[in-house]
């Protein structure tokens, strides 16, 4: 179900709307309606099930010890038996793990830019270096910013290391340079997007608890599929505004990456 249908019948309805799903993965429901101060989340399992036979329950159960060798049915488990949110089965960049903070000794390194404004937001990623590993930390997601408001947000949140944008934009790139911003148009070769995609996947990632959209982008952001329902080199899904600004930044650190060591403010 759409969530235009739902907005529908949400405009026509005085009394309490029930909404019943496993949540496989995040849409609509989590961005839209959870937090709002006239919604309720309750999180359900089988085990408040009580008139469950017990065949039932064994079967559920088994997937907990399925789940310890197969990711499959770990994140079976997690759906059906934890009631908590799981990730769609071909997601493009799987294994990136959850950070509270930025530790003190991580290093900023640049940002990465993706312009919108009516239908898609303007997005901001920041990434740091931590040992090894890379964090990216959402630090914009909003729509209607014209490239003056882009400017004054980027001040007022005091991001003086470059910025890595979309290409496809240099009208917008230039307005902001104009501004005294440090903003380049990312270096796009042929299938950017897989080598993005790929990259991310090649380094060890981690994504801080605040990214929420970024987060909800990677785990409905999946592999297109063939009619036999193999894998295609192609993603498919919502526009992933978040991830484009990730991998503009990661790409062009890579490609220079002895370039902008920042000290964390």
């Amino acid at each position: 179900m759409s969530f235009d249908s739902y907005q529908q019948l949400a405009v026509r309805t005085s009394g309490n709307i029930w909404l019943d799903y496993n949540p496989a993965n995040l849409f609509w429901v989590d961005k839209e309606l959870i937090g709002q101060q006239d919604a309720n989340f309750i999180t359900l399992t089988y085990k408040d099930n009580d008139s469950l036979p017990e065949s039932i329950i064994k079967e559920i159960e088994k997937a907990r010890e399925k789940g310890k060798t197969s990711t499959y049915w770990a994140n079976w488990w997690k759906v059906y038996g934890l009631g908590q949110i799981g990730s769609l089965e071909g997601v493009c960049i799987p294994d990136w793990k959850p950070i509270d903070q930025i530790p003190q000794e991580a290093r900023l390194l640049c940002s990465g830019l993706d312009f919108g404004y009516s239908v898609d937001p303007s997005t901001i990623i920041r990434l740091y270096k931590w040992n090894h590993a890379y964090i990216f930390d959402e630090v914009l997601y909003r729509k209607g910013m014209l490239n003056r408001d882009l400017s004054y947000f980027i001040k007022q949140n005091e991001i003086r290391e470059h910025i890595y944008a979309d290409s496809a934009e240099p009208k917008s790139i230039q307005e902001l340079r104009n501004y005294g911003h440090k903003v380049f148009p990312v270096t796009k070769g042929r299938d950017s997007i897989v080598y993005g995609i790929n990259l991310i996947n090649q380094n060890e990632i981690y994504i801080t608890s605040q990214s929420k959209n970024l987060i909800r982008e990677l785990q409905g952001y999946v592999w297109d599929k063939d009619k036999e329902g193999n894998n295609l080199q192609k993603p498919t899904g919502t526009h992933p505004d978040c991830i484009d600004a990730a991998r503009y930044a990661l790409m062009m650190q890579l490609k220079n990456p002895n370039r902008g060591q920042y000290a964390i403010r």
